[in-house]
């Protein structure tokens, strides 16, 4: 009899072409640099003050819907190690789905820990926080354990007392126990660079390394024993097979290249034929064929749908009979023996990424960021349930000038939500096909400018949410950056020419919206990656690169000539990076200084900066030392204003791709005070416009805010 092999094919998640790095076990303390030239007597920056021991007091964040507790103290550079978070928005980025094995609960994680749900009312009865985002999850068979894939390490734990039964020091996109739970396989390698690495095979009743097995698949995107664990697949862009025997795997077969990521397989031996996630052909979407005995790919179900990316999980009933398919039609049930379609349960929400069936095949659970989780009837299709309060990655927000709206932009054309920032409720959801990749409201509240990735930029009226007029380029792609002057009389944005050799900054009256001025970057590698246009509306500058060599710019607005140009700077005593990636750069709100956020590129890992230089001189002031690349969690090229001044200029709050939000005395250069939360990178941070509190977006799909508990 053939065994079967269930698959599903993803789109390739997050691709980067950085260097890999090794994942180390502690985290480096940023370092202080600080310029040895004293400051001039005419700049405003205040001296630093020195902040006293304190031990802040316990307060546990409050949740949506909830008043964030009014703080009466504006945040400063003597109080900065006080800071707290005060409320966190959102349960974060929901990911797989399942039940466990012996069916009393459904299991679930997103990017905050793990959920652990009663299955017949949906009713939460556990929650397992983990300090960085979960990549995946595995039980054991007698439910008894769970394994866990985080961003900084694989944890085992015991399910009931929550207590560490192992560690291992690395990290996974793959997890799987063995049907008789004596063996946990990890498939190891960097899940956002598609870094191959081994896979383990771990004995778990003393935790010895059985086998290390080395298949070529692109990056391990997935693990699986067979119901009956003669077989151990794992699958990238190629599907590889072993065959057990008595714990030890040995090739038995590998499937031909596959075009895309395969993912979310399913392995049952009894049914005859190998159904195998989905392709593309002729423009529709299919669900494939695997045979075991020669790795060959053959044609089985044609679910109708337009594109393959329709397809997002498949899922076998726990007999084997039936198989369900998420597609953008709904989810589809399929006889696994006849392969004949039987129903489509009608779902309103077409995201669905995880499906998983109860143990008698009546209900199943679908996972979904749009529409959380839900349980439905699979005889009848109705929906039995639902929970949610998840969210997609966030990369960009904006606080309006009266404090009283907090904008954030969902990823990948995820449009922009408009919450009240007293209580994280929603006012408005606008739609949007792109990318957003800045958000702006003018200083007098009454505009909001949205930066779209195709050269766009949207102007909304924050009264009655009508779009008032759209600003676009002639030609290409750009991430379109926004930034106003302090009085709102100029607006900059960058948007691309007419082909894609030429970006330009674009500064117009916002009285009339005419055109002051077009600062036209020639080059064929250029790349900006940011915009600000000083508080007075006289200068504004941009992080590019120019054929592959990074720039600070800084051009007179009215005339376009060049006042400032800072490369790859750093201070005496600090190692010179090969290269600098400015991501984000900021005028101080009195328009002295100019920080900038940077990746500076070094032959073994890359190390996340912060440079202020002093505007009257040019000359380097600070420089702050952040995070290494091998203590990110996640990846982005989505950057907008991860640094932000606070109003009184004697302070800078970063937020860094390692999950911490630190308070920077600018002056100094020091760290006044590292704050813990977010679970994944934060490309995004802004302070109230009275300086009392902060908020900051991550890749964890949360808002948190921060400052003095009551």
């Amino acid at each position: 009899m053939k065994k079967i092999l269930i698959i599903i094919l993803a789109p390739i998640f997050l691709a980067t072409c950085t260097q890999p790095d090794e994942y180390p076990s502690s985290r480096s303390t940023p370092t202080p640099i600080v310029s040895q030239s004293p400051l001039p007597t005419d700049i405003l920056l205040p001296s630093p003050t020195p902040s006293p021991l304190f031990t802040p007091t316990p307060f546990s964040p409050v949740h949506i819907e909830t008043r964030v507790p009014a703080p009466t103290e504006a945040i400063s550079s003597g109080n900065a190690n006080r800071v707290v978070e005060l409320a966190r928005w959102g349960d974060g980025v929901i990911g797989q789905v399942e039940f466990s094995p012996n069916g009393h609960s459904i299991v679930f994680n997103t990017s905050l820990g793990i959920y652990i749900f009663n299955p017949v009312d949906l009713i939460q009865m556990r929650f397992i926080p983990t300090d960085s985002m979960v990549l995946d999850f595995a039980i054991s068979p007698d439910s008894k354990m769970i394994a866990v894939s985080t961003l900084d390490n694989i944890l085992v734990l015991d399910i009931q007392n929550e207590k560490i039964i192992k560690t291992f020091d690395y990290i996974s996109h793959a997890l799987a126990f063995s049907p008789d739970g004596s063996i946990l396989a990890v498939g190891t390698g960097d899940p956002w660079l598609c870094d191959q690495g081994p896979i383990h095979l771990w004995r778990v009743h003393d935790w010895d390394l059985i086998q290390t097995l080395e298949p070529k698949l692109g990056c391990t995107k997935e693990i699986t024993f067979s119901s009956n664990g003669n077989y151990l697949a794992a699958s990238g862009l190629v599907v590889w097979i072993w065959k057990m025997d008595e714990g030890v795997a040995s090739l038995y077969t590998m499937s031909d290249h596959f075009d895309r990521f395969i993912k979310d397989m399913t392995f049952f031996e009894k049914n005859p034929l190998l159904p195998v996630g989905y392709r593309n052909v002729g423009g529709m979407a299919e669900v494939s064929l695997l045979r075991i005995s020669d790795g060959s790919w053959e044609r089985v179900l044609n679910t109708g749908t337009q594109s393959s990316d329709a397809i997002s999980a498949v899922s076998y009933s726990p007999d084997g009979n039936f198989l369900a398919v998420s597609s953008s039609e709904g989810i589809e049930i399929w006889n696994s023996s006849s392969w004949e379609y039987i129903r489509t349960i009608a779902v309103d929400e077409q995201n669905i990424h995880s499906l998983a069936w109860s143990p008698d095949a009546l209900n199943m659970i679908s996972a979904s960021s749009d529409a959380g989780l839900q349980k439905w009837d699979v005889n009848s299709g109705e929906l039995l349930g639902s929970f949610h309060n998840f969210s997609h990655p966030i990369h960009s927000l904006a606080w309006s000038s009266d404090g009283k709206k907090l904008t954030t932009a969902i990823r990948y054309g995820g449009g922009v939500l408009i919450r009240d920032a007293g209580t994280g409720s929603l006012i408005k959801h606008l739609q949007s096909v792109s990318t957003i990749s800045s958000l702006e409201f003018s200083p007098d509240g009454s505009i909001l400018a949205i930066g779209l990735e195709n050269a766009i930029v949207e102007l909304w009226n924050t009264q009655t949410w009508e779009l008032l007029s759209i600003l676009e380029g002639e030609f290409g792609y750009s991430l379109t950056k926004v930034s106003f002057s302090s009085d709102g009389s100029r607006m900059a944005a960058n948007i691309r020419g007419d082909d894609y050799t030429i970006e330009t900054i674009m500064i117009w009256d916002t009285r009339d919206w005419s055109v002051i001025n077009n600062i036209a970057i020639e080059g064929d590698e250029n790349l900006l990656h940011d915009i600000s246009l000083s508080p007075d509306g006289q200068m504004v500058a941009a992080a590019l690169s120019v054929s592959y060599s990074p720039y600070i710019h800084i051009w007179n607005v009215d005339d376009g000539s060049l006042k400032h140009s800072f490369k790859d700077e750093t201070l005496p005593g600090q190692k010179n990076p090969n290269n600098v990636y400015y991501e984000s750069i900021s005028f101080s709100l009195d328009g002295s200084t100019l920080g900038a956020s940077s990746i500076d590129i070094f032959n073994n890992q890359n190390q996340y900066s912060v440079r202020f230089w002093r505007l009257v001189d040019g000359e380097l002031v600070s420089m702050i030392n952040g995070p290494t690349s091998s203590e990110k969690k996640g990846f982005t090229v989505l950057i907008n204003h991860n640094i932000a001044w606070s109003p009184f200029n004697d302070l800078v709050s970063y937020a860094g791709a390692d999950g911490i939000l630190r308070l920077i005395n600018p002056i100094s250069g020091t760290v006044l005070a590292e704050l813990h939360g977010h679970t994944a990178w934060i490309p995004g941070v802004a302070f109230s416009p009275d300086g009392t509190m902060i908020a900051t977006v991550s890749l964890d799909g949360t808002v948190r805010i921060w400052g003095f508990p009551p």
